[in-house]
Protein backbone atom coordinates (compact mmCIF):
# COMPACT_ATOMS: atom_id res chain seq x y z
CA UNK A 1 0.00 0.00 0.00
CA UNK A 2 1.58 3.03 -1.03
CA UNK A 3 1.51 6.70 0.79
CA UNK A 4 -0.79 8.03 -2.26
CA UNK A 5 -3.15 5.19 -2.29
CA UNK A 6 -3.45 5.29 1.40
CA UNK A 7 -3.75 9.65 1.08
CA UNK A 8 -6.72 8.93 -0.97
CA UNK A 9 -8.48 6.57 0.60
CA UNK A 10 -8.22 8.35 4.03
CA UNK A 11 -9.39 11.32 2.15
CA UNK A 12 -12.28 9.37 0.98
CA UNK A 13 -13.33 7.90 4.20
CA UNK A 14 -13.48 11.24 6.32
CA UNK A 15 -15.45 12.61 3.76
CA UNK A 16 -12.57 15.51 3.10
CA UNK A 17 -12.98 14.23 -1.39
CA UNK A 18 -14.93 17.54 -2.26
CA UNK A 19 -12.72 20.01 -0.65
CA UNK A 20 -10.93 22.44 -2.35
CA UNK A 21 -6.75 21.92 -2.12
CA UNK A 22 -4.99 24.50 0.44
CA UNK A 23 -2.35 25.73 -1.92
CA UNK A 24 -0.01 26.56 0.96
CA UNK A 25 0.82 22.79 1.06
CA UNK A 26 3.13 22.00 -1.77
CA UNK A 27 6.17 18.71 -1.54
CA UNK A 28 8.95 19.60 -3.32
CA UNK A 29 8.17 15.28 -4.86
CA UNK A 30 5.11 15.71 -5.38
CA UNK A 31 4.27 18.41 -8.40
CA UNK A 32 0.69 19.98 -8.38
CA UNK A 33 0.08 18.41 -12.04
CA UNK A 34 0.55 14.95 -10.69
CA UNK A 35 -3.11 13.42 -10.30
CA UNK A 36 -2.28 12.34 -6.71
CA UNK A 37 -1.03 15.67 -5.06
CA UNK A 38 -4.95 16.48 -4.43
CA UNK A 39 -5.27 13.22 -2.73
CA UNK A 40 -1.84 13.85 -0.66
CA UNK A 41 -2.44 17.68 -0.04
CA UNK A 42 -5.74 16.96 1.35
CA UNK A 43 -4.48 13.75 3.68
CA UNK A 44 -2.02 16.43 5.24
CA UNK A 45 -4.32 18.65 5.57
CA UNK A 46 -6.21 17.60 7.49
CA UNK A 47 -3.19 15.38 9.08
CA UNK A 48 -4.44 11.93 8.21
CA UNK A 49 -0.96 11.64 6.48
CA UNK A 50 2.46 13.92 7.03
CA UNK A 51 5.43 14.62 5.79
CA UNK A 52 8.91 13.60 6.26
CA UNK A 53 10.90 17.00 7.97
CA UNK A 54 12.19 18.17 4.41
CA UNK A 55 8.84 18.80 3.23
CA UNK A 56 8.70 15.55 1.03
CA UNK A 57 5.17 13.48 0.98
CA UNK A 58 6.94 10.17 -0.72
CA UNK A 59 3.94 8.77 -2.63
CA UNK A 60 5.24 5.74 -3.64
CA UNK A 61 6.81 5.06 -0.42
CA UNK A 62 4.79 2.21 1.70
CA UNK A 63 2.64 3.43 4.30
CA UNK A 64 3.61 2.36 7.31
CA UNK A 65 1.24 0.97 10.28
CA UNK A 66 1.90 3.26 12.68
CA UNK A 67 1.57 6.61 11.01
CA UNK A 68 -1.83 5.18 9.66
CA UNK A 69 -3.03 4.66 13.69
CA UNK A 70 -2.12 8.33 13.96
CA UNK A 71 -4.00 9.71 11.32
CA UNK A 72 -7.04 7.76 11.87
CA UNK A 73 -6.84 8.71 15.34
CA UNK A 74 -6.45 12.35 14.54
CA UNK A 75 -9.06 11.82 11.73
CA UNK A 76 -11.48 10.32 14.75
CA UNK A 77 -10.94 13.23 17.11
CA UNK A 78 -9.23 11.16 19.56
CA UNK A 79 -5.89 12.72 19.80
CA UNK A 80 -6.56 13.42 23.57
CA UNK A 81 -7.64 9.80 23.86
CA UNK A 82 -4.26 8.45 22.85
CA UNK A 83 -2.17 11.21 24.37
CA UNK A 84 -3.90 10.02 27.51
CA UNK A 85 -3.03 6.44 27.02
CA UNK A 86 0.42 7.70 25.91
CA UNK A 87 0.70 8.87 29.14
CA UNK A 88 0.13 6.22 31.52
CA UNK A 89 3.33 4.45 29.92
CA UNK A 90 5.52 7.15 28.74
CA UNK A 91 8.36 5.08 27.79
CA UNK A 92 6.21 3.74 25.21
CA UNK A 93 6.89 4.31 21.46
CA UNK A 94 5.31 7.88 19.86
CA UNK A 95 2.92 5.90 18.18
CA UNK A 96 1.89 3.47 21.25
CA UNK A 97 -1.69 5.46 22.23
CA UNK A 98 -2.69 5.85 18.58
CA UNK A 99 -2.36 2.07 18.10
CA UNK A 100 -4.23 1.33 21.12
CA UNK A 101 -6.95 3.13 19.85
CA UNK A 102 -6.63 1.85 16.44
CA UNK A 103 -6.98 -1.70 17.93
CA UNK A 104 -9.69 -0.98 20.60
CA UNK A 105 -12.09 0.35 17.89
CA UNK A 106 -11.23 -3.03 16.23
CA UNK A 107 -9.81 -1.42 12.67
CA UNK A 108 -7.12 -3.71 12.08
CA UNK A 109 -7.71 -6.92 10.54
CA UNK A 110 -6.78 -10.21 12.19
CA UNK A 111 -6.37 -13.99 10.95
CA UNK A 112 -7.47 -16.49 13.25
CA UNK A 113 -5.18 -19.17 11.19
CA UNK A 114 -1.45 -18.99 13.15
CA UNK A 115 -0.56 -20.42 9.65
CA UNK A 116 -1.46 -17.78 7.94
CA UNK A 117 -1.06 -14.74 9.60
CA UNK A 118 0.57 -11.52 8.22
CA UNK A 119 2.33 -9.84 10.99
CA UNK A 120 2.15 -5.95 10.11
CA UNK A 121 4.60 -4.20 12.70
CA UNK A 122 4.39 -0.56 13.93
CA UNK A 123 7.25 0.50 11.49
CA UNK A 124 6.38 -1.59 8.70
CA UNK A 125 4.27 -1.54 5.18
CA UNK A 126 0.74 -1.75 5.96
CA UNK A 127 -1.01 -4.46 3.38
CA UNK A 128 -3.32 -3.69 0.86
CA UNK A 129 -6.24 -6.19 2.04
CA UNK A 130 -5.87 -4.58 5.81
CA UNK A 131 -6.05 -1.06 4.95
CA UNK A 132 -9.30 -2.10 2.82
CA UNK A 133 -10.69 -3.89 6.10
CA UNK A 134 -9.33 -0.69 7.43
CA UNK A 135 -11.49 1.61 5.57
CA UNK A 136 -14.87 -0.88 5.57
CA UNK A 137 -14.61 -0.35 9.02
CA UNK A 138 -14.21 3.60 9.64
CA UNK A 139 -16.95 3.94 6.69
CA UNK A 140 -19.18 1.92 9.19
CA UNK A 141 -18.52 3.33 12.75
CA UNK A 142 -21.30 4.51 14.72
CA UNK A 143 -20.50 7.99 16.31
Amino acid sequence: MTRADAARGLVHAFGHAQEQVDLSISFPDLPSSDPRFRWANLAVKHKLLDTLPDGRFVPDAPLAYARLAIGVTHGLGMDEVAANIQGISPGAPYYGGSIVVFHDLRLKYYERSYAFKVHVWPEGGYPRGNFAYTLQKLVSLES
